[in-house]
């Protein structure tokens, strides 16, 4: 029986040969393997609406009050996830996860920021779900948790490709 070792190889494989009974080991400095990534943007635009949707839900009486603070939070990070994967649909989901969290706490943080013209914005219906219309701790905890949901859920979706 022969053995060869290639180490230069950027995967791990071992394979016997029926005719020849050599058995071939690679073995790399380099032992991951890279996924291809692209998301589909017609499933990517319907989560899209189903998460708008349910944190429009989340803002109803129907929610239960100890969740009802954090729920429309956890989905807004979702909802980030989402749409910057819709709009970047080869970025990898770790970065699309950093991105979508510093996105959300930089709209938190410009919920400090003390203006008339943003006020007449946040008086709006919308302005106000959109930007928010205070400052809290606790919701920079939810986006990042949202922001991590998002990453697990695509990472288990795609490793299961």
């Amino acid at each position: 029986m022969k053995v060869k070792i290639n180490v230069f190889e950027t995967e791990r494989t071992l394979t016997r040969q029926k005719k020849s009974s050599i058995l071939v080991i690679n073995s790399g400095y380099n032992q991951y393997q890279k996924i291809k990534l692209k998301r589909n943007r017609l499933a990517y635009f319907t989560l899209i609406i189903i998460t708008i949707t349910i944190g429009l839900i989340s803002r109803t009486e129907i929610v239960p009050e100890i969740i009802y603070p954090y729920l429309g939070d956890y989905l807004y990070a979702i909802l980030f996830f989402l749409i910057i994967g819709f709009l970047f649909n080869k970025m990898k989901s770790l970065k699309v996860a950093i991105v979508s969290i510093l996105v959300c706490y930089l709209i938190e943080i410009f919920q400090l920021y003390d203006a008339d013209w943003i006020h007449t914005i946040r008086n709006n219906k919308l302005g106000a779900l959109i930007f928010g219309s205070g400052f809290l701790w606790s919701d920079l905890v939810c986006y990042t948790l949202g922001g991590i949901t998002g990453y697990i859920l695509e990472s288990v979706y795609f490793n299961k490709k």
